[in-house]
Formats: C-alpha cells, sequence, structure tokens
C-alpha cells in the first residue's frame, strides 16, 4: 500500500501550478469604481477624476505583485506570459506633438478669484492674462487688472468711455486692446494710463467682438456685421474684408508662426485665412456655433476644433492638407465645449466641457480636461458649476486660470508644487472691487 513520505527529501507538500491565464481585475467596470461613494466625496469641491484612477491603478499593480509574485519554488506547467509594457505611442499614431507630464499633478486650485456679474457670453472676450502675469477683465465698462505677484494689487482703466466686449493683451504685457462703444476699439497704455488711440471699426451701427494681435504691429478686429479688419499698431486700416462671416464673428485665434489666423462666427462656419494678406485659405462648415478654437503651439498645421452642442467633442484639422486627422470618441453625454488651448511648454490640449443636467438644461456642471491624445485624458478637474468659457495661461504657461459662469476664476499650478514648496508657500489674501481674493 502506498503511503505518503513526509521527509526532507520526500515532503508531501504538493507544487500547484500557477494559473497564469487568471484575470486579476480588481475594477472591471472603471465607471463605477470612479464613483464609489465609499472613495469619492461627491460633495467636495473639487475632485481630480483622473488622479483618482492613477491612484487606483497604482494600487491594484502594487497588490497584484504582493499576491502573485514570480517565485521560482512554483512549478510552471506552462511559460509564464513576458509583460508587455505600455503601449510606446508611435509618430503615426500621436495625434499632436506633446510633451506630456510623467503623471497627474494638478490639486485643487491655489487661489480662487470671485468675479461678479461675470459676463460670459459666448460672443464676448471679457478676461485675458498678460506676459507680465496680469489678470485684466472687463467689468462695469472698464478694465480691471489683479496682479498676483505684486504689491500693486488691483489697478482700473479710467478712459471715460464705455469699454465693452473683448480685451486683448499685447505681448509686451503693457499694452492691450479693447472694444469701446459704440464701434470703436481703442488701446490702452498701462504706462503712461490712457489710451494712446482708437479708431472706428467699420460700419456705424457695429460692435467689436473679438481681437487678435499678429506680432508686436499689427492687430487684428472681427465685429458684429462680420467684418475682419488688419490694423497696425497706431489702428491704421491695413486691410478688410467686408462679408468675412454672414453674421457676427465671435473668434480669432491665431497660428504659432502667425501666418494664419482661424474665424469662427455665429453662421456656424469656420474659416481658415491666410495673413497678412486677408485670404481665405479653407472653410469648415458645421451645423452648430462653435466658440473653441485652439492653435498647436509649436506645430502651425493643426487646429483643434470643438464641435457639438449635445454630443460636445474634439476634432483636429490639418490646415495644409484641408482634412480633418482625428475625432475625439469618449465624450460626455449631453455636453457642449466652450474652450480649448494647448499648453505652450508641454503641448498637452486642455479642454471646458459643460454637461447639462438631464431635467433641466440651464444648470449642470463645468468639467476641465486635460489630453495628451486625442482619447487620452491625464487630468480631469471638477469644481466650477458653470460653463467655462476661459482658459488662461500665467507665468510662461506653468499656471493655468479658468473662468466660469459660476463667477468664479479659479488659478491651477499646472505642473504641480514640490512638496517642500508647499509647506513654504502661504497664498496672500487680497481685497478689492472686481477680484474679491478667497481661497478655499
Amino acid at each position: 500500500m502506498f503511503r505518503p513520505v513526509n521527509t526532507k527529501n520526500h515532503p508531501n507538500d504538493r507544487f500547484i501550478p500557477r494559473r497564469m491565464e487568471i484575470t486579476f481585475d480588481f475594477f472591471a467596470n472603471e465607471t463605477q469604481a470612479i464613483t464609489d461613494v465609499a472613495d469619492v466625496d461627491k460633495e467636495a469641491p473639487f475632485i481630480n477624476y483622473a488622479k483618482i484612477r492613477y491612484n487606483r491603478i497604482n494600487y491594484q499593480n502594487a497588490l497584484r505583485n504582493i499576491l502573485l509574485p514570480l517565485d521560482v519554488k512554483v512549478l510552471n506547467f506552462f511559460p509564464p506570459k513576458i509583460s508587455i509594457p505600455d503601449k510606446i505611442v508611435s509618430q503615426t499614431d500621436q495625434v499632436w506633438p506633446v510633451k506630456p507630464r510623467k503623471k497627474p499633478v494638478i490639486g485643487p486650485p491655489e487661489v480662487v478669484l470671485d468675479m461678479p456679474h461675470f459676463d460670459s457670453n459666448i460672443s464676448h472676450h471679457v478676461a485675458d492674462w498678460s506676459s507680465k502675469n496680469c489678470l485684466a477683465t472687463i467689468f462695469e465698462n472698464e478694465v480691471h487688472m489683479w496682479y498676483p505677484e505684486s504689491e500693486f494689487l488691483r489697478a482700473a482703466t479710467d478712459t471715460q468711455r464705455r469699454v465693452q466686449h473683448c480685451v486683448k493683451w499685447k505681448s509686451d504685457g503693457i499694452r492691450f486692446a479693447v472694444g469701446l462703444y459704440p464701434n470703436r476699439v481703442g488701446i490702452w497704455d498701462i504706462l503712461t494710463k490712457k489710451l494712446i488711440c482708437e479708431t472706428l471699426c467699420c460700419l456705424p451701427c457695429c460692435e467689436v467682438l473679438c481681437l487678435e494681435w499678429i506680432g508686436e504691429d499689427r492687430l487684428i478686429t472681427g465685429c458684429s456685421k462680420g467684418v475682419l479688419r488688419l490694423n497696425s499698431s497706431n489702428l491704421k486700416c491695413l486691410k478688410k474684408v467686408r462679408n468675412a462671416h454672414d453674421c457676427s464673428i465671435i473668434n480669432i485665434v491665431s497660428s504659432c508662426n502667425k501666418n494664419f489666423i482661424a474665424t469662427s462666427s455665429m453662421d456656424n462656419n469656420v474659416i481658415v485665412w491666410k495673413v497678412p494678406q486677408l485670404t481665405g485659405h479653407f472653410q469648415i462648415e458645421f451645423i452648430t456655433t462653435v466658440r473653441a478654437l485652439a492653435w498647436h503651439p509649436w506645430a502651425n498645421s493643426l487646429l483643434a476644433i470643438g464641435h457639438g452642442y449635445n454630443q460636445g467633442h474634439v476634432i483636429v484639422w490639418n490646415v495644409n492638407t484641408h482634412k480633418q486627422i482625428a475625432r475625439e470618441k469618449t465624450t460626455y453625454k449631453n455636453s457642449s465645449i466652450d474652450c480649448l488651448t494647448f499648453n505652450p511648454l508641454s503641448g498637452e490640449l486642455v479642454v471646458s466641457y459643460f454637461v447639462h443636467c438631464t431635467r433641466d438644461r440651464t444648470k449642470g456642471s463645468g468639467i476641465i480636461s486635460v489630453l495628451t491624445n486625442i482619447d487620452n485624458v491625464v487630468e480631469e478637474m471638477h469644481m466650477h458649476d458653470g460653463p467655462i468659457p476661459y482658459l488662461l495661461w500665467g507665468n510662461g504657461g506653468k499656471t493655468l486660470a479658468s473662468a466660469s459662469a459660476d463667477e468664479n476664476l479659479c488659478i491651477w499650478d499646472f505642473f504641480g508644487t514640490p512638496s517642500k514648496e508647499k509647506k513654504k508657500s502661504r497664498v496672500k489674501t487680497h481685497n478689492s472691487t472686481i477680484f474679491r481674493t478667497y481661497i478655499r
């Protein structure tokens, strides 16, 4: 009769083969995992869902390494699977060139500024951030400014004129252009504290709605009558295109080398123009109005467009070939895109979505997503309660400001703050009229 022998040379412990075919997945349903009440406080004012996913994956990998170690004493009847690293995105798979950050690093906003009666009209551009790190916004028919790193905390223009609809800083950070009532445009110098020049737009009953500087010596304006105009630095008209659009021009953005501009209008068309000729390059027709446009910071041919009202999504066009090269697949239901911008340092695309409430479409939540590729979301910030029509870069692209219809302007550290600096840094609180600062 057979008897098992339990000795040092003949132990009766069985070798258990490793079953390598098993799928060790803690969260098969990613959506359910993200919205788990035990891990996510839905009442918190700021939630970075992409960071939660990133931490979950790291935790899952750590558990897998502990619970399923590759022990040499285990007899493998089948050769172990080779661990395949994350797919390296080739140049053909990457829609736009990018220098992504290594991991989600955006925490809660460092500063939240109160902006009462903030104008979030789709055809207005009432906020801008200068290269000198100065925020400017139109409030009560004047331009108010806020310097986050200076003792001179607040300044306001005294034009004795009605400033309306749009403000745009020049690249020197000393002058900005503004729309003036009723049909004029002017340039304000913050050193001399006065309007150095102004001129009529084109027609007696038009209003200047958008502005864009092309280098240091040219300013392009778009008005409510669909007229596109190229001006010199002293606002002398160099070129004018009547009927550039059939309706109001609501957006003008320029390419990185300033050879092209893209305009969008209430006529639902996006047109790419050659500069300084102001000749039409090509036109894209949409079924809804497009507000969100963004050029890549160093790839001159790539233009991102935020399209769709109920199913907002991003599409990327190559203006040289006149072809659409990518389209976002993972979109939010009942959403619209209010703003697009590329980070000037990393090339990552920042998108602001407004997800409408199914019961009341006037209500919803604003979401800021950071994409390294057309469908690769690496950051996802939930902070605002309304549409986010403004995403502005400060500090050379290291800081992001998001201004929302909920009358809050949040300032984010886009590249993160080292732990040592977090302990030392203390945010100053300032009192002002339009920018009433408080920290959340």
